[in-house]
């Protein structure tokens, strides 16, 4: 019988944060090196990231690296009706620390942008199958957000998950509200949404 998404995301929470400090500097920089060789990083230029928070992959690098390639890059905030808007983040933007604890930008109507304007959308996630389906935390932000992409039959934005290796689970109970991902990169390699891993 298969494990409940509570079960598994109970499972693999406790993993995650008992991994070191120094561990996540490691994976975080391998996969920030994957990402900056990603067609679709290339390709982007507007790029919604997120604020790690405990042993989430850090994407601090490839943040100053998307400044560097002149992208426009974007961090969520939550809304009403538990969807994400995402507004702008530059070198100069002083962040602000949500109810939730998560550091984010100040919610100014001109530094917003549609998500159907994003070009790519890293995800954080606590797990994920061969088949790319994420698991996250539980409130639905992400699949609420980009339904639109499914239900549309849309191929932007594209939705890049970013874990650790042991992250990964042989299969994911999954919902039909559930967004799979276009790609996941952990330390690894890339795992794309046919199961090959490059």
């Amino acid at each position: 019988m298969m494990d409940s998404k509570e079960t598994v995301r109970r499972r693999l929470k406790t993993m995650r944060d008992g991994i070191s400090s120094k561990y996540q500097l490691v994976a975080s920089a391998k996969i920030c090196e994957q990402l900056r060789e990603l067609p679709e990083y290339r390709s982007a230029r507007t790029l919604a990231v997120y604020r790690a928070m405990g042993r989430e992959i850090d994407l601090a690098s490839i943040v100053a690296r998307a400044w560097l390639d002149q992208k426009q890059v974007y961090l969520p905030v939550v809304r009403r009706g538990k969807a994400l808007e995402f507004y702008r983040f530059t070198v100069s933007t002083q962040l602000i620390r949500s109810r939730f604890g998560i550091e984010q930008p100040p919610t100014i109507f001109e530094n917003r942008i549609a998500v159907e304007s994003l070009d790519l959308v890293v995800c954080p996630l606590v797990g994920f199958d061969h088949r790319c389906h994420r698991l996250g935390m539980g409130a639905g932000y992400y699949d609420r957000t980009f339904a639109f992409v499914v239900e549309n039959d849309k191929t932007m934005p594209f939705l890049v998950g970013v874990a650790y290796e042991a992250q990964r689970v042989p299969i994911l109970p999954i919902d039909e509200f559930d967004i799979p991902l276009t790609k996941i990169v952990t330390e690894n390699g890339v795992l794309v949404r046919d199961n090959a891993m490059s």
